[in-house]
């Protein structure tokens, strides 16, 4: 587990392994106002945010106090690992209440088949932000490397829906509002995905430094 309640890094890591769970569950939500096309769902992802940015804040003042005690290089790397991670994490957030916006204005105009396909895009960088905050908190290199070969299945995906919208909106020109929100919303679940894989990127800085 990254840091002991020893560790003057405790709390600041108690903090974002809380700003986890808080991103995954906003994320959570966001796919289910996706799925549902439940606009109350969306406002409480948007209203999840405040949290998230509030954890964030925190996490940044306290990693500030901690960079001005005297600590070793590998307390110094650990810190600013949690401070990378929370901004990814945050950026999350920030993703999954952009996308609970776009829904609240396309949701009832959803083509199905699309609709479907941006479901399963939201189901996917679902299991690589749960797989990649795990690889974090089990400080498992073999596990963040495993997570982030998502890369390709994300990337095929997210091509496959843009073609799909991309023909759906050229067979009915009506289509083109909509269809523009539905691609915000498969640009930020791809995103998602990214900072996902970001944080697993900053596993090494946990376990020694290096690749």
């Amino acid at each position: 587990m990254p840091a002991t309640t020893a560790s003057p890094l405790a709390s600041v890591t108690r903090l974002l392994l809380e700003l986890g769970g808080e991103a995954e569950s906003q994320l959570e939500i966001a796919i289910e106002t996706l799925s549902k096309r439940d606009l109350k769902l969306a406002f409480e992802v948007i209203s999840h945010n405040v949290r998230l940015e509030e954890l964030h804040d925190r996490i940044k003042d306290e990693s500030i106090d901690i960079l001005s005690g005297d600590l070793d290089k590998t307390l110094v790397r650990e810190n600013l690992a949690i401070v990378k991670a929370a901004s990814h994490l945050k950026r999350i957030g920030e993703h999954a209440a952009n996308i609970a916006k776009r829904l609240q204005t396309a949701s009832g105009l959803l083509p199905v088949t699309p609709a479907a396909q941006l479901t399963r895009l939201g189901l996917l960088a679902r299991q690589i932000l749960s797989e990649c905050l795990d690889a974090y908190t089990r400080r498992d290199r073999k596990a963040a490397t495993t997570a982030s070969r998502h890369d390709r299945e994300m990337d095929d995906l997210y091509s496959s829906l843009l073609q799909d919208l991309l023909q759906h909106i050229a067979a009915d020109r009506t289509h083109v509002a909509v269809g523009s929100e539905m691609l915000f919303i498969a640009k930020g679940l791809e995103r998602i995905g990214d900072h996902a894989r970001s944080i697993a990127s900053v596993v090494p800085d946990l376990t020694g430094g290096g690749k």
